[in-house]
């Protein structure tokens, strides 16, 4: 029901399609009943629900047994594409000040496999904003010699939202830790 659309984007498309080619071999396929049943398939983990059967990809393993594999087929799906935006930053870098860039950074959040990269991020993005709180910037000099310079400084603001918001304990205590950085939080309804 919310959606962003972006265009002309083959990095993040092909970000998409390659993460759900990693994630597959660790999900359930959904078929009608008759096309399993036809398939001949002895899965035990398998499971029958009228119509559907779910079907585990892997009859050798069982599905709560995956964390491992799982851990590391993701880890390595980032290393790799963490590596291809590096080189796109670099170019981003290159580009003339004024020239207006969005970088996207996909994150994977799966603690039950000790992926935790949006928590690393939160952390790294609340100090990055709190040493910018710190460094106030130049004071602006008036055009007449006898204006005094005054600092103007405002504190770094975060904007955080989603469709079904609950604020995560250790986000709540990174904006409690965090008084230099105003966050607003932005809830539907």
């Amino acid at each position: 029901d919310r959606y962003i659309q972006f265009a002309a984007q083959p990095r993040l498309s092909d970000y998409c399609f390659n993460f759900l080619q990693t994630i597959s071999p660790f999900s359930y396929r959904l078929l009608p009943s008759n096309a399993a049943a036809a398939a001949g398939d002895e899965n035990p983990h398998s499971e029958t629900r009228g119509d559907y059967t779910l079907v585990w990809s892997d009859p050798e393993t069982h599905p709560h047994h995956i964390g491992e594999d799982i851990r590391r087929a993701l880890t390595s799906f980032q290393s790799t594409h963490r590596s291809k935006l590096e080189e796109e930053s670099l170019q981003i870098a290159q580009c003339p000040p004024n020239h207006p860039t969005v970088t996207i950074f996909p994150l994977i959040q799966a603690g039950q496999f000790s992926i935790r990269e949006e928590e690393r991020f939160f952390q790294f993005l609340f100090g990055h904003l709190k040493k910018a709180a710190m460094h106030p910037m130049l004071p602006k000099v008036g055009s007449l010699p006898h204006v005094v310079s005054s600092v103007v400084h405002e504190r770094p603001r975060m904007d955080m939202t989603s469709g079904y918001f609950s604020l995560y304990k250790p986000y709540q205590k990174l904006m409690l830790l965090h008084p230099q950085v105003e966050v607003r939080i932005v809830a539907a309804s």
